[in-house]
C-alpha cells in the first residue's frame, strides 16, 4: 500500500516498483514451496481516510502482511487499525519516531530520523567542527549509496532498469528491500509462528546495498551515508 497518486506519488511508485521486482525474481525461481506470491497493490493517495479503508479491505481478504504505507503520516493513521487485527504492516520507508521502541504491529527496513540525525550531527561536529547544520546541497545526509559498485547493487540497478525504463532512486531500493525481508521470513518461518515473530527470529537480512537488523520491537538498524555535492553528483564520503 502507497501513495500511487497524489502528493507524494514519486515515492509510493518507486517503492512499489521496488516490490514488484522482488515479488517477480521470486516467483519467476519457483516461488515460495512451489507457490507464486501474489502482491495485491492499493494505493493510499497520500489520504487518511483512504489509506483506512484500503487497510479493511486488505483485512477483510484475510491478508497477512502489508508492506507499506510509504508515509509517516499514513502509518499513523492506520497502525491502530492494524493492531487490532492478525496482520502486520512492513514499511520501506516510515521513519517517524512515533512508532520506535513499541511491541505492536508495525515494523520497518528503515531507520527512524533518530539514528538518522543523529550521524548527520556527530559527522558535522566531527569533520567540519560545528554543531550547526551545514547549507543544504553541500553535505547531505541518505540513506541510499550512489556510488555503490558492488556487484548485488549493479545487478539490482540493471533490472530495475530494464523493468521499469528508469534508474531506481531510494524508495525503490527500500520497496525490493522489503519484499526480501517479507519473502525470506516466509521462507523460514515455524509452523504457527507469525510473521512478525519470523522477522525478528530471523533479525538479520541482506538486502540491496547491506544488511539490516531488525530489533525485537520491529525497528530496523540500517545504515545512512554522508555525501557530498560535486559537479551536480553526490559523492559518498561516509
Amino acid at each position: 500500500m502507497a501513495g500511487l497518486s497524489g502528493r507524494v506519488a514519486d515515492l509510493g511508485v518507486s517503492g512499489r516498483n521496488g516490490l514488484i521486482l522482488a515479488i517477480e525474481q521470486k516467483n519467476g525461481s519457483g516461488g515460495i514451496n512451489g507457490k507464486p506470491l501474489e502482491l495485491i497493490v492499493r494505493d493510499d493517495r497520500q489520504d487518511s481516510q483512504r489509506a483506512r479503508s484500503s487497510v479493511k479491505e486488505l483485512l477483510d481478504d484475510g491478508v497477512e502482511l502489508i508492506i507499506g504505507p510509504m508515509t509517516s503520516s499514513m502509518a499513523m493513521s492506520v497502525v491502530k487499525l492494524v493492531n487490532n487485527s492478525d496482520a502486520y504492516l512492513l514499511s520501506p520507508t516510515v521513519t517517524t519516531t512515533d512508532l520506535l521502541n513499541i511491541d505492536d504491529h508495525f515494523l520497518r527496513v528503515i531507520s527512524s530520523t533518530k539514528e538518522y540525525g543523529n550521524k548527520s550531527a556527530t559527522y558535522q561536529y566531527q569533520n567540519i567542527g560545528s554543531r550547526k547544520a551545514v547549507a543544504e546541497g553541500v553535505y547531505v545526509e541518505q540513506f541510499l549509496d550512489r556510488n555503490d559498485t558492488s556487484s548485488r547493487y549493479r545487478e539490482f540497478r540493471k533490472n530495475y532498469r530494464a523493468r521499469f525504463g528508469q534508474p531506481p532512486v531510494f524508495a525503490g531500493v527500500a520497496g525490493y528491500d522489503a519484499g526480501v525481508v517479507a519473502i525470506e521470513a516466509l521462507e523460514t518461518r515455524k509452523k504457527s509462528e507469525n510473521i512478525k515473530d519470523a522477522i525478528i527470529r530471523k533479525k538479520i537480512f541482506q538486502c540491496v546495498q547491506q544488511e539490516i537488523s531488525i530489533d525485537r520491537f520491529g525497528d530496523a538498524d540500517r545504515n545512512t551515508y554522508i555525501t557530498k555535492t560535486k559537479s551536480g553528483q553526490y559523492i559518498t564520503i561516509e
